[in-house]
């Protein structure tokens, strides 16, 4: 099965995309971390074209024992794009932690790094009044192969719906440096790491089954007619959560066919800028109580693109449900995300 696409469409959107979130909120600079991935570069590439390149800042957050040519690569995407750039060494800041405990695994200690660097660019944010883009693939996050609160951290993701195998076509048509495409992909969180050896699968082969069964919706038997094995199958199954990441779906019943179509975790994202759009997107659901119910057996998790920038408008929104409120102010937070969210996304492990 082919999943190409058409890469000029798909640069132009993603290009425009970018551009009206970041004007749709008042801020003209991207904060990226890159890591000498293709993840990473293409993110920066389509930041560059989206916003400029002096108001593309791409941050390079190294630990002592990371793959130099880790840090060699990102380069190569700075000096290609002439955009802003920061080389920050994390290893004073996470081996203190490391130090604690003397029994602490690769995981662990990858998890640390993955949030530290997190803590980094949000850092960034806030001094250059910038927004994250997101670097994370598709493939990743339906697989859960992401670190919570780390590296699926962002504001916004131009790269989140498109697979690995489509993200290194899209690199060759943006003119990613070819060093980058061909390596093996690898977080680079300790020695030797690589992607494909802790999946236990090639992103090309989980490519094109989760394809089909996520994008085709393919039954079990309908993909071992398609020539999959039981054993891939079930070993993929064992990863994959049935998550749709800000979907266009934007009333609870919508949430609610959503997941009696099979979705584990729906994100949902409710445009308003007052208390009155909650209570009508509550009305929208005839039993509110059954989303206690639905907990039950599934995550639902809402997402609110609001404007609630005040405690009296957080304590409105309270009232009408919400069982967490993040409050903040255009001053405080570039872009202010009031809402329910419960993240089923795992972390590494």
């Amino acid at each position: 099965m082919d999943l190409s696409l058409n890469y000029d469409i798909v640069r132009k959107i993603l290009v425009d995309f970018i551009h009206y979130e970041l004007k749709r909120v008042g801020i003209s600079n991207g904060i990226i971390g890159l890591s000498g991935g293709v993840d990473s570069a293409v993110s920066a590439f389509l930041t560059a074209e989206a916003l400029g390149p002096e108001n593309t800042y791409c941050i390079m957050m190294p630990y002592k024992k990371s793959n130099p040519d880790s840090l060699n690569h990102a380069k190569l995407v700075v000096e290609k794009l002439k955009c802003k750039s920061e080389v920050v060494d994390i290893s004073p800041m996470v081996e203190p932690l490391f130090n604690l405990d003397p029994q602490m695994n690769n995981v662990r200690k990858g998890n640390i790094m993955a949030r530290e660097r997190m803590i980094i660019l949000y850092d960034f944010s806030s001094k250059y009044n910038g927004l994250v883009i997101g670097t994370s693939n598709k493939t990743e996050t339906l697989l859960g192969y992401s670190t919570i609160y780390g590296d699926n951290a962002c504001a916004i993701n131009p790269i989140g719906d498109l697979y690995k195998t489509q993200l290194w076509q899209l690199a060759e048509f943006l003119g990613v440096p070819e060093d980058i495409i061909k390596k093996p992909p690898s977080a680079d969180l300790w020695s030797g790491q690589t992607d494909e050896a802790e999946l236990g699968f090639t992103y090309k082969e989980v490519d094109q089954l989760l394809y089909q069964m996520v994008d085709e919706r393919k039954s079990n038997e309908e993909l071992i007619e398609s020539g999959y094995s039981k054993n891939f199958i079930e070993k993929v199954k064992s990863k994959y959560k049935n998550i749709i990441v800000m979907a266009d779906i934007s009333t609870y019943s919508d949430a609610l066919a959503c997941i009696k179509a099979g979705a584990d975790c729906i994100s949902t994202t409710l445009s308003g800028y007052t208390p009155q759009t909650l209570q009508k997107a509550k009305d929208d659901l005839p039993d509110f109580a059954l989303i206690e119910e639905l907990n039950k057996v599934s995550i639902v998790s809402i997402f609110a693109e609001g404007r609630f920038n005040t405690p009296d408008l957080a304590a409105e929104a309270i009232k009408l449900g919400a069982w967490s409120v993040v409050v903040g102010t255009a001053i405080t937070r570039p872009r202010v995300v009031t809402g329910w969210y419960v993240n089923k996304i795992k972390s590494v492990n």
